[in-house]
């Protein structure tokens, strides 16, 4: 069990709570352990600190690394090989977890639901003010999807998505659709909805 406060992170043996590792950090943990720590692998961690910076550590290094300082973000999470951070609210930013490295970005044009969601060999971000932006790898937006206002997004067993909106929830499924030889570069990474459904609540008297 991950856990620690301050400068300090310890690693406990959850049978009887004796120390299996301890961390010296550059820079003081921000928040709750829960969600200032980022797991990448079986034995490494990301740890979210104040002023805006990522560290690293794991059971194969004494010494924690700092990977970054970035613009300000609040959440924080782990994507196909990426660490993401949400840029208060407003666009993402995705670092590599080994040298802190950009990988993608999504610019803060309009504020963004929580939590990216892996598809294919990119990601799919929720955008607040209505759409759903399919991400490549590098982080371009090769596909959408128009929609109304989001509140959440979360995946589904079947490989689609769940939503909440305002007074509404429902779920999507999706497949690329498929290339053609006329079809230009721009629209082949385009998503198509195969299935849409939503429920609305029942006003009681």
């Amino acid at each position: 069990m991950l856990t620690g406060s301050g400068y300090e992170a310890v690693l406990l043996d959850p049978a009887d709570g004796s120390d299996l590792a301890r961390w010296r950090l550059p820079d003081p943990l921000a928040g709750p352990d829960a969600k200032a720590f980022v797991p990448v692998d079986a034995e490494r961690v990301v740890a979210a600190c104040e002023a805006s910076s990522l560290v690293t550590f794991g059971i194969d290094a004494d010494k924690a690394t700092r990977l970054g300082s970035y613009d300000p973000f609040g959440a924080v999470g782990y994507i196909h090989g990426s660490v993401w951070m949400m840029r208060s609210g407003r666009g993402f930013l995705a670092v590599d977890p080994t040298n802190g490295t950009s990988t993608w970005s999504v610019e803060g044009d309009r504020r963004m639901v929580v939590g990216p969601l892996p598809y294919a060999d990119g990601v799919l971000a929720g955008d607040a003010n209505g759409g759903i932006r399919q991400l490549g790898p590098d982080g371009r937006i090769v596909g959408g999807l128009p929609g109304r206002r989001l509140d959440a997004l979360a995946a589904a067993d079947d490989g689609g998505l769940f939503f909440a909106a305002k007074g509404t929830f429902g779920s999507f499924a999706f497949s690329p659709k498929a290339r053609r030889s006329t079809t230009s570069a721009a629209s082949a990474g385009a998503l198509s909805v195969c299935e849409s459904t939503r429920q609305d609540p029942e006003e009681k008297a």
